[in-house]
């Protein structure tokens, strides 16, 4: 559906952003951390660790609603964080669809608190906000083109 255009890695023990409205848009994803391959550290068979991190996506990722039980796009993360051994990697991020999507249709995401995946129950509740399900998913057929003329090239791509 979309790769962010700029995401800021936050490292999972990282509280700064959540005292700014930037922590309403932080997604969270496993970062695997290869060891360095000397032949020490080759000797004693060191497996991959596996930690928590973070991002703040910026651009249309942005906007997307959350759905309690029907999301029809989730966050993924592509490639690999750089390393000392493969500076140049790049860990791409952004939302793939969970379904086919038809045009003009909203795109839902689901809100998660932690590692939990509790419908946004937890996401809501820490932010004191009453968690609704929206009635309308989509624009009637009736108004697609009228909507897709007056206001965004984005209707039309769906």
């Amino acid at each position: 559906v979309n790769l962010a255009g700029l995401t800021v890695p936050i490292a999972a023990d990282h509280t700064v952003v959540e005292r700014t409205v930037l922590n309403d848009y932080v997604y969270g994803y496993w970062r695997i951390v290869f060891p360095d391959t000397t032949y020490q550290q080759q000797q004693r068979q060191q497996q991959p660790s596996i930690l928590p991190m973070y991002s703040v996506l910026l651009g249309p990722d942005m906007f997307y609603n959350h759905h309690p039980t029907s999301p029809n796009v989730e966050f993924q993360t592509f490639g690999r964080e750089p390393t000392g051994d493969l500076p140049t990697a790049v860990n791409p991020q952004g939302f793939v669809a969970r379904r086919s999507i038809r045009r003009g249709e909203e795109l839902f995401s689901t809100y998660k608190s932690g590692n939990t995946d509790d419908g946004g129950v937890g996401w809501f509740a820490a932010r004191d906000i009453p968690l609704e399900s929206p009635d309308q998913t989509a624009i009637p057929d009736s108004k697609l083109e009228e909507y897709a003329n007056k206001y965004c090239s984005k209707l039309v791509t769906g």
